[in-house]
């Protein structure tokens, strides 16, 4: 046993050896959000902003926009105003770098948008994007409350808007988990579901958008596509991606599309220098449960559980972790898929025999679902968590033993 999990650390050690841990943000933090303006880096946590200056070199922490604690889903810089959406809280913002915060959820509360997952700018609008209550739009300088934009995204089960970006005067919105890309323009001023793959595939969902000059890029749980035409018509590139992953993180960087593919157990990454159509693998690394990536210099950022990581992009190499035999510690891993609906399997490792609990919370911290609740050996599990008769939205799952407990969050589509 002992030298079992020798080895597997070593191989460990080996096939991460050119990411490390940001020292400045704890490792009992999750980072769920990142976002890089010029040479600064900003991270959003399940509390607090943290600020990197001088491209992530020298960090300052922030305060957390919400007198209780609540997680920062999203953030944007629009001039001199820094934005962050929460899960559970709406909508922040804060002339002076996070180090204090007002709410602007005028009109969003009302509507029902309180779990916000997208900021954008489009002319002298900001938009945001909810799960759960489509697309909201107020004016850029904050003087008018939030309305509904575009509200026949409901009618395509758009509800759960994942991602959005604008591409020219064209707002595309990942939404659903039914295949579809949503367009908004001029021309067209409503969603018009466009379906991404060809006959539409139901159960996809958006996880990653990214845009050149020239091309769109969106990473599903099916695989990496791409648009030249604003989203109008897609094609699916020929990559191949890791069975069980769960999302793809995109963005563009110099001349270069990167995208991270996500499973239960390790990240992989890619790059494309010819605006999407082909894909060179940079490394599979033992580094999973990441939810946003970011380049700031020459540097790459994954924002994850665990804290902060970086690693030189000169230095990122092809590498395939081995594969452990032996759990060597208690952990909790991601569902997948995630989005679901209306079931998805939760992975967890067991370290010693001994009892243990896996459930189900709903943002109110009621439970809802208990999945283990016994005696288990050492090992690795897989539960299936169906949620047949739970409404949409966002949920909770914590797995607890003696001198375990660990929490993450899956959210369920309808």
């Amino acid at each position: 046993m002992k030298s079992v999990v020798i080895l597997s650390l070593l191989l460990y050690s080996l096939s991460n050896a050119q990411w490390e841990r940001v020292p400045e943000i704890p490792e009992s933090r999750i980072v769920y959000a990142l976002l890089a303006v010029h040479d600064t880096l900003y991270a959003g946590t399940d509390s607090l902003v943290y600020v990197g200056v001088n491209t992530g070199t020298q960090w300052f922490a922030g305060v957390s926009p919400v007198a209780s604690p609540d997680a920062v889903s999203c953030m944007l810089k629009n001039k001199n105003v820094l934005i962050a959406g929460t899960f559970t809280r709406g909508i922040f913002k804060s002339t002076n770098d996070g180090l204090s915060w007002q709410p602007f959820s005028d009109g969003l509360s009302g509507l029902g948008a309180t779990d916000i997952s997208n900021l954008l700018v489009r002319r002298d609008s900001l938009i945001t994007g909810t799960l759960g209550a489509g697309v909201f739009t107020t004016s850029a300088d904050f003087t008018h409350p939030w309305v509904s934009w575009g509200d026949s995204i409901s009618s395509y089960q758009g509800d759960n808007v994942f991602k959005m970006l604008t591409v020219g005067n064209t707002v595309l919105a990942g939404a659903g988990s039914n295949g579809y890309m949503f367009r908004y323009t001029d021309a067209q001023p409503w969603w018009n579901p466009i379906p991404i793959n060809s006959p539409q595939l139901v159960g996809q969902s958006v996880s990653g958008l990214a845009s050149s000059a020239t091309a769109v890029v969106a990473g599903t749980n099916a695989g990496i596509y791409r648009s030249t035409d604003e989203g109008l018509s897609w094609e699916r590139s020929s990559v191949t991606i890791p069975s069980q992953t769960y999302a793809i993180l995109l963005l563009y960087h110099g001349t270069t599309f990167f995208a991270l593919t996500t499973t239960p157990s390790s990240s992989s990454l890619l790059k494309s220098s010819d605006e999407g159509q082909t894909w060179q693998s940079l490394g599979v690394f033992p580094l999973p449960d990441v939810f946003d990536i970011a380049i700031a210099g020459e540097t790459f950022y994954l924002g994850r559980i665990g804290g902060l990581w970086k690693a030189p992009l000169s230095q990122l190499v092809t590498t395939v972790p081995a594969k452990m035999t032996t759990p060597a510690a208690f952990r909790l891993q991601q569902n997948y898929p995630n989005p679901f609906n209306p079931s998805t399997k939760i992975p967890f490792s067991v370290e010693r025999p001994g009892f243990v609990s896996l459930k189900v919370y709903d943002v109110l911290g009621r439970e809802v679902r208990t999945l283990v609740n016994e005696d288990l050996q050492l090992g690795s599990y897989e539960k299936t968590f169906d949620a047949s008769g739970l409404s949409g939205g966002v949920y909770w799952y914590r797995l607890q033993s003696d001198r375990f407990v660990e929490t993450k969050k899956l959210v369920l589509l309808r």
